[in-house]
């Protein structure tokens, strides 16, 4: 029998498949359209290992994860918590994607130069302009940063050469550096 929790996961990540594919609530992450200028249909995309939830001030307020679309570049998703955004109106988040692996592994490295309030969309994609070939080895990780808070929920590292994952999420308050395969912050 399915738990409560394991319902809502449910419900929450297909929802979120169903926003990422429909491309009707689907809010691109530092741009105006759908797609930003250079970006692949995100329809093309897909999800990468576990996401890491996201609980702000002791309430479930997202779920970020790792995303690809077969161009090279690395991407994060974030979807939030219906209950948090409807009860957080003026909520905000930041994303990036981060490898410990990379001379530039720092939260605000390669980050989204846009804060996206809760009214961007229930899901929010950035498009990184990182090439996942830039960390030797290829291991990155997504990232989120609610109300600029300091607090980084960060996802599983994703090892790109075989399509493992390494670690599974992490996160915490000044966790900026995107944590290494035993959860340490180089």
């Amino acid at each position: 029998m399915l738990s409560l929790r394991t319902a809502q996961h449910a419900v929450a990540v297909t929802a979120t498949a169903l926003a990422l594919f429909s491309g009707t609530t689907l809010a691109v992450a530092g741009t105006a359209s759908a797609t930003p200028h250079g970006a692949p249909n995100v329809a093309t995309c897909e999800t990468l290992g576990t996401e890491g939830v996201y609980w702000y001030q002791g309430q479930k307020a997202g779920y970020i994860w790792g995303y690809y679309c077969g161009d090279g570049m690395a991407a994060a998703v974030f979807a939030w918590e219906p209950t948090f955004s409807h009860s957080h109106a003026n909520a905000t988040v930041r994303l990036a994607v981060g490898s410990a692996y990379s001379s530039d592994r720092r939260f605000y490295g390669y980050y989204d130069s846009v804060v996206h309030p809760v009214s961007d969309g229930p899901t929010l994609v950035f498009y990184s302009e990182v090439g996942i070939h830039m960390a030797s080895p290829d291991a990155w990780r997504a990232g989120a940063d609610i109300n600029e808070s300091g607090c980084i929920q960060w996802s599983s590292l994703h090892y790109y050469g075989d399509g493992s994952e390494w670690d599974g999420p992490r996160g915490g308050c000044g966790m900026y550096d995107a944590p290494d395969r035993y959860g340490n912050q180089p």
